[in-house]
């Protein structure tokens, strides 16, 4: 039997098969560690972060800071303007509005909005509808 023709009897691994294997545990690692979160019943996770709300609003803490949203009665006319989110009379800037246009979000690391007693809206130019 020549060099080139005999079968490997050592326990050295291939460059590449350890690469992948690597790569693998990597990926199964970090896969892993967000499994158990996201197999908590449903509503857990966001009925422990929620820190205030009310009639049509919750104040929600994350790891942006808090998300605040606020369900509105019909959706947003069209306009060339910017909706924005407001707790106790502070403007939390710009508001994202969800598809189907009945609910604003807009997120802040304030910790001022974890006490609000009221949310609302207004245009970034000032004023309501």
């Amino acid at each position: 039997m020549s060099a080139r023709t005999r079968v490997r009897t050592g326990t050295r691994i291939p460059r590449p098969v350890v690469g992948l294997a690597a790569a693998g545990a990597l990926v199964t690692a970090v896969l892993g560690a967000a499994g158990p979160a996201s197999a908590a019943s449903p509503g857990t996770e966001t009925a422990s972060a929620q820190v205030a709300s009310g009639d049509g609003w919750t104040v929600t803490r994350g790891a942006a800071g808090y998300t605040v949203s606020l369900r509105l009665g019909s959706p947003l006319p069209i306009r060339d303007d910017m909706p924005e989110l407001v707790a106790d009379g502070l403007d939390l800037g710009p508001a994202a509005e969800s598809a189907d246009g009945r609910t604003l979000t807009a997120t802040t690391t304030d910790p001022a909005v974890a006490k609000a007693s009221s949310i609302a809206w207004q245009w970034s130019t000032g004023g309501v509808a």
